[in-house]
């Protein structure tokens, strides 16, 4: 799907990707931001926990270019704002698992940064996750739905600015 997308999309112009994330790491609350400034890969099979396959790489010279000045840009508005390595993997990460996927230097996991990476292949590419659950406040704890609607309204918050500013 992320070959076809890349395809499609005119050389050159940035694409950026807007989300929600898990923050691997104490020190996050609902609603703050991560710009990545690298990506990592985790997986888990049937039943087993999630694990580190490919430890975060930096992004290419042009993307990090564009993801520092997005991150120095959306700081403005959301003083939170941190540019960070970012895992993506084929599920939540839960419990004992954030720990052991933190040891990459990974501050937040997603499930699909990783795979869409692939559109920087020719443009400036940035991935921004707004914090919906953290080591302390799980996805699935009755925190998620203040956590939850926190995260989506920055998220919202997040794309009027930035499409604001390039209009």
């Amino acid at each position: 799907v992320s070959a076809r997308l890349a395809s499609s999309l005119p050389d050159g112009v940035p694409v950026v990707v807007l989300g929600v994330g898990g923050s691997l790491v104490t020190g996050f609350s609902p609603g703050d931001v991560v710009v990545a400034n690298s990506f990592g890969l985790a997986d888990a099979g049937p039943g087993a926990d999630l694990r580190v396959t490919s430890e975060p790489c930096p992004l290419d010279q042009r993307s990090m270019a564009f993801a520092d000045r997005l991150a120095a840009d959306l700081s403005g508005t959301f003083p939170s704002t941190q540019l960070a390595p970012m895992l993506s993997a084929n599920r939540t990460a839960r419990g004992g698992e954030r720990a052991v996927l933190s040891e990459s230097g990974a501050v937040v996991c997603d499930t699909e940064s990783f795979w869409l990476a692939r559109l920087a292949e020719r443009r400036p590419f940035a991935v921004v996750r707004s914090i919906v659950d953290t080591p302390d406040r799980e996805l699935m704890s009755v925190s998620t739905v203040t956590g939850g609607m926190l995260g989506l309204k920055r998220l919202a918050d997040i794309a009027r600015l930035i499409v604001g500013s390039r209009s």
